[in-house]
């Protein structure tokens, strides 16, 4: 089913803070991890723990670098997620809720996503929109927004269409 022409496919993606604390945060893994390697091999202290310390912080330096790329697109076929790794595809007749989905990982900061769950099959969660709240601060105070929007994008493509009265 169509959706009424109001309703253009949008995509959402990191916020430009998210994209700069991620690329800050990988540059600063990987210096340190490659610097921690070179140490370990120079100064004659190879031992494996601290390589695979320094390698460690470079893939996960890394793993920042590739996550400020993440997309959500939505569109009148339905919800297509682009995550770091493969991609997500659900058409919205496949959707069984849209879910918020809150993270306390016991303490601050918060972070909140958005989470699709099928009706058959295993259900994900978007890589975008994305919020954390640090100190109150928001890290998307557009989010709540663009929750609503997801959500009226399924309910729109969800109802039946209405017949026309002459």
């Amino acid at each position: 089913m169509a959706l009424p022409e109001h309703l253009p496919p949008v995509t959402f993606g990191p916020t430009r803070a998210q994209r700069a604390e991620r690329v800050l945060a990988g540059i600063v893994c990987v210096a340190v991890g490659i610097g921690i390697i070179m140490f370990a091999g120079r100064a004659g202290h190879g031992e494996a723990g601290v390589i695979i310390g320094g390698v460690a912080l470079a893939v996960i330096g890394s793993w920042f670098l590739a996550a400020r790329r993440v997309r959500t697109t939505i569109d009148a076929d339905g919800v297509h997620a682009s995550p770091m790794f493969g991609r997500h595809s659900c058409q919205w007749s496949e959707v069984a809720d849209v879910d918020l989905e809150i993270d306390a990982n016991g303490g601050p900061p918060m972070v909140y996503s958005v989470k699709i769950l099928r009706r058959a099959g295993r259900p994900f969660t978007l890589p975008a929109p994305i919020d954390s709240v640090r100190r109150g601060r928001h890290a998307n105070p557009d989010f709540a927004d663009q929750l609503a929007a997801i959500r009226s994008y399924w309910s729109a493509s969800t109802r039946p269409p209405q017949s026309l009265q002459p």
